[in-house]
């Protein structure tokens, strides 16, 4: 007998009864179990902060009420409005800064700052320009989010290979077909 097959007749040894416990399975339980107890001793000591049956009790409230739907269907709607105008800005903007040098002198430091300020600095200024009306939330998504479509647009519209451009302009491909196509 070789020692290679020696090797493999070696039986491994149990795992211990308590390993379990060291699992990744158990450190993510233990975790949340964690935060609830700290948000439960949060509410006790504190009166501003609620506890997690007081939170759970406000939600089925407001679900009974027919509150939390509604709610819920205006902040969607926000958010497919706000989604729509970020494609269509991020999109146009950024495969235009690519096609067309004016284009990406006149954008590229504005996207460049847009990048630069976190979105809680434009929802700050959302709600000091339009309180906590429709406008807010759309504009701050919109703000927040198409600078950095525009440049994963722009970059990738860039990593278009100039003999495929070529070609097109060969072979007199409309433009509107070329970024269509792109």
């Amino acid at each position: 007998m070789s020692a290679a097959s020696a090797e493999a007749v070696v039986p491994r040894a149990a795992p211990a009864p308590w390993r379990w416990i060291t699992s990744d399975t158990a450190a993510r339980y233990t975790a949340r179990l964690l935060a609830l107890a700290i948000w439960q001793l949060s509410g006790v000591i504190f009166e501003r902060i609620p506890t997690p049956a007081g939170t759970l009790g406000f939600v089925v409230r407001e679900f009974q009420d027919g509150a939390l739907i509604y709610n819920t269907l205006v902040s969607l709607r926000r958010a497919a409005i706000a989604l729509t105008i970020v494609l269509v800005l991020g999109v146009t903007i950024g495969i235009a800064m690519a096609r067309w040098r004016p284009v990406r002198y006149f954008w590229g430091d504005l996207v460049m700052v847009g990048i630069a300020l976190p979105a809680f600095i434009w929802a700050l200024l959302g709600v000091m320009w339009w309180g906590f009306s429709n406008v807010a939330p759309i504009v701050v998504c919109v703000l927040s989010a198409t600078p950095m479509l525009i440049v994963n647009t722009f970059e990738g519209a860039q990593a278009t290979p100039a003999t495929l451009k070529a070609m097109s302009n060969a072979y007199h491909v409309s433009t509107r077909k070329q970024v269509r196509s792109m």
